[in-house]
């Protein structure tokens, strides 16, 4: 098994952003999870707005989010953010 848990090409593309960003209490957060909590956030806000870059945004958050939950095996979530679209 390699770094990313043996899940090969596409989440070995993104290894920088499966890096640490930040250790809290021996808790590392990858620089994946911080971007898809901003852009979950933001999409939000956009959402509300009813503004255009709310797909755009929504989407880089599905990518993000789809990749960290692969990352730790978590693969129904992975699939959800594949079945359920952007808000």
């Amino acid at each position: 098994m390699d770094d990313y848990g043996g899940h090969g090409g596409a989440v070995r593309c993104a290894g920088s952003l499966l890096e640490p960003a930040i250790t809290l209490g021996g808790v590392s957060t990858s620089w994946a999870e911080l971007l898809g909590f901003a852009t979950g956030a933001l999409t939000v806000w956009l959402v509300v707005r009813q503004h255009v870059w709310n797909w755009p945004i929504g989407v880089a958050n599905v990518i993000l989010l789809g990749l960290v939950f692969l990352t730790v095996g978590l693969y129904a979530d992975a699939a959800l953010q594949i079945v359920s679209p952007p808000t």
